[in-house]
């Protein structure tokens, strides 16, 4: 028996070896793409040096394990394994907690205050934002500044179980919405709001195997935005209702964006999530609208609400990367030419930070502002 056993594990073990060598020639044979980012290697032009220290090989290595088609499922059968046996991820900062529940680690940090800035310098950086929207309005440009809810704030109960004895420090949350409440700044604040809706939701406002607020929950928060939008603008946007309802147990769009990134062979979850259809019912003003965020508004880009309600549009995602409702446009925000004629052209300015990224506030967008108008 315990000869055949070798035997068994020895022709198995064979297979998966030959296996890429047999896929890669047949393009009919399809993989899933591997979730979430990855670097491209580059091929690296060869040399005697980097042949005798082994740079080049290292490097033509890493190209051809990128160019397997079959890299994915291979990934994926290490990573189930690495789960099995260890019950680890090979997804950087993911982490599973209690009743199925994903979690990204600097959320986790977040609400127990790890990364905590000091109340200080979020004084002054919010003193900065207070002068850089006083400008703005002298310019016609309205601001309205949105802080996401982190998911390890509003279901601390399932962190995992290391975490139960764990007592939250000060934290930039607090001490920025304190300070807040005492500027000019308009803002809404969906960290609370979510936290007390928690138990009174008929749908999850974040999913198991999701990191950000539900689509179900976007959409929530986007009515918010909407009517806070219609009063700082003076003027009625687009009407809307909500047509059509889909329960689904299949998370969808970014559902499960971060339980898909650790490239498992199996999901566990199977939690009733909703998706709301909505449409215009009457078309008003659509204002010229630019956002500066983090990952949560991918969720209500997805949903394809900015076409809805505005009729130009821009995303400048973490201040860096531009996305355009017209293809004619940058690709970075460093590359425009004249950003004060961008700001400037805009009915309202959307600023979205979730928690988590309150201690990298503003991503320079403020310091580039009191740059560019001079403010002191």
């Amino acid at each position: 028996m315990k000869g055949k056993g070798l035997h068994m594990a020895f022709i198995l073990t064979a297979i998966v070896l030959i296996m890429p060598l047999l896929m890669q020639p047949l393009p009919f044979i399809k993989f899933d793409e591997l979730k979430g980012y990855f670097i491209k290697p580059e091929p690296v032009q060869l040399t005697c040096n980097n042949w005798k220290n082994e740079e080049f090989q290292k490097a033509a290595e890493e190209v051809l394990k990128y160019k397997l088609r079959c890299r994915p499922i291979l990934v994926k059968i290490y990573n189930q394994y690495r789960y099995w046996m260890f019950r680890e991820f090979s997804a950087a900062s993911v982490v599973k907690g209690k009743n199925g529940y994903f979690f990204e680690t600097h959320y986790i940090s977040s609400y127990l205050g790890e990364n905590y800035i000091g109340k200080n310098l979020i004084a002054s950086k919010l003193e900065n934002l207070q002068k850089v929207t006083d400008t703005l309005a002298s310019k016609g440009v309205s601001f309205l500044l949105v802080i996401a809810p982190g998911k390890a704030s509003a279901l601390k109960e399932y962190l995992p179980e290391q975490y139960d004895q764990s007592v939250p420090g000060p934290t930039n949350y607090k001490d920025f919405t304190q300070i807040l409440s005492e500027l000019r700044i308009h803002y809404i604040d969906f960290h609370d709001f979510f936290i007390n809706a928690m138990d009174t939701a008929h749908y999850p406002l974040y999913p198991k195997g999701g990191t950000h607020w539900s689509m179900y929950g976007s959409y929530i928060a986007f009515d918010s935005i909407h009517r806070y939008m219609e009063y700082l603008l003076k003027r009625e946007l687009n009407s809307y209702e909500y047509f059509h309802y889909e329960k689904s147990k299949k998370p969808r769009v970014s559902d499960r964006d971060i339980e898909a990134a650790t490239n498992l062979l199996f999901y566990q979850n199977t939690e009733e999530l909703i998706y709301p259809f909505l449409r215009v019912t009457e078309t008003h003003f659509m204002p010229c609208l630019l956002t500066i965020a983090d990952s949560y508004y991918w969720t209500m880009v997805n949903s394809g609400l900015p076409k809805l309600f505005f009729r130009d549009f821009n995303f400048w995602y973490y201040f860096k990367e531009n996305h355009s409702n017209k293809a004619d446009e940058p690709a970075m925000v460093s590359d425009y030419t004249d950003l004060k004629k961008e700001i400037e052209k805009r009915d309202i300015i959307l600023f979205m930070i979730t928690e988590g990224n309150l201690y990298d506030f503003s991503w320079d967008f403020v310091e580039k502002m009191t740059e560019i108008y001079n403010i002191r």
